[in-house]
């Protein structure tokens, strides 16, 4: 930029101390920018801007609402408002094509996701075939990389299917693929199929911060996240395409948290919790119904469209890459998230569960199975945090 000429303003983004821009919000969006020179004179220059790594996440699945125990039209009890099912139209639609072949390729099965751009390999390891028949291979997850590896030498070195850039999914991914409503396997088994072990898990290529020797996996039986001893067997499932990173994130100073990737709006603080580090109050633990109203009522950051996230939004701020004395979870910008590394501090969401809906589905930002199903009524410790959007 010329000398004697300052940026004054950028449209609706800021720009903090540090210096750079905040990140583009989700998809794209028009700004100003304002040029102001030595002389005082201004001049605005409206353009657009897109979010190229923005994708909304992927449906649960939820078709039904309820309350304490069974199926109830959405909306009609105030006691029950707005739960997974009736938010089913934020996210992006479930959209996958396969088991399908490339030409030249007849035997090698493979499922793309249409919203995310991953491509799968339709089978898990073992199964083949259109409808993936036939006895799984239970790797240690040291050998899990080694089974895709082999996948690019595949085809006289063409590689399966004719690509060369197979690897072990990470949590992020294979989140991205559950389908809660569905039962016994939590996936779309049109898409997947037989991908269901009632008690083995699919592997991640992300290890525990607690825990070295665990590395996180996924049981399509739940479709939930679970640490796994590295040295057990499990199940291998085998991704392509641009990796799906953990979330970035901006502080409105508000408290509220923009995230970017989705276009998500996450309260800060859990329930009960304040201050610019949360550390103000104590965490709240409310039931179900008590979680649907205080975030169907909330109002923060000048918005009143919040609401109690479903299982797979909850999921998504799940982390990895944190110390083992913090939860997992980003604690930048969520700090003081409440977590006990045993089965306390479960965190609600909107979803029920298919198989029991006297149950939500809630999760725990912690070394233990981090998604849990628990009875409506009952509080235990059951923290909330609402979301708003995807905008």
């Amino acid at each position: 930029m010329d000398s004697g000429v300052s940026v004054s303003s950028l449209g609706s983004l800021t720009k903090p101390e540090s210096g750079a821009f905040v990140p583009l919000k989700f998809g794209s969006q028009t700004v100003v920018l304002k040029v102001v020179s030595s002389s005082g004179s201004e001049n605005n220059y409206s353009f657009t801007l897109n979010n190229s790594n923005s994708i909304k996440l992927i449906r649960s699945g939820a078709v039904n609402c309820y309350n304490a125990n069974s199926t109830i039209t959405c909306g009609t009890d105030p006691a029950f408002p707005l739960q997974d099912a009736q938010a089913q139209g934020l996210s992006r639609i479930r959209s996958f094509t396969g088991p399908t072949t490339n030409s030249g390729y007849a035997s090698d099965y493979i499922t793309i996701d249409n919203g995310s751009g991953l491509t799968w390999k339709s089978c898990l390891d073992g199964p083949t075939g259109a409808t993936c028949t036939g006895s799984f291979i239970f790797n240690t997850q040291s050998q899990a990389p080694i089974s895709c590896g082999a996948l690019n030498s595949a085809n006289s070195g063409q590689g399966y299917a004719g690509y060369k850039d197979w690897r072990v999914p990470n949590f992020q991914e294979l989140l991205s693929i559950v389908n809660v409503a569905n039962s016994p396997a939590a996936i779309d088994t049109s898409s997947f199929p037989n991908w269901y072990h009632a008690s083995v898990p699919v592997w991640t290529d992300e290890v525990s911060p607690l825990n070295t020797t665990n590395y996180g996996a996924v049981l399509f039986a739940f479709g939930s996240l679970a640490p796994r001893d590295k040295n057990n067997t499990g199940l291998t499932a085998c991704v392509r395409g641009n990796q799906l990173q953990y979330t970035q994130f901006s502080d409105n100073q508000d408290g509220t948290i923009r995230e970017f990737r989705s276009g998500l709006l996450w309260q800060k603080c859990a329930n009960g919790l304040s201050g610019t580090d949360c550390s103000g109050g104590s965490a709240s633990s409310l039931d179900w119904s008590g979680a649907l109203v205080y975030c169907d009522s909330l109002t923060l950051g000048g918005r009143s469209d919040w609401r109690l996230p479903n299982v797979l939004e909850a999921l998504s701020l799940m982390r990895f890459d944190v110390s083992a004395s913090s939860a997992y979870i980003d604690n930048t910008f969520f700090p003081n998230t409440p977590f006990t590394n045993g089965s306390g501090d479960l965190f609600h969401s909107s979803t029920s569960w298919t198989l029991n809906p006297t149950n939500n589905l809630q999760v725990r930002y912690n070394e233990l199975n981090q998604m849990a199903a628990n009875n409506k009524t009952s509080p235990v410790v059951s923290r909330v945090r609402c979301v708003a959007g995807p905008d």
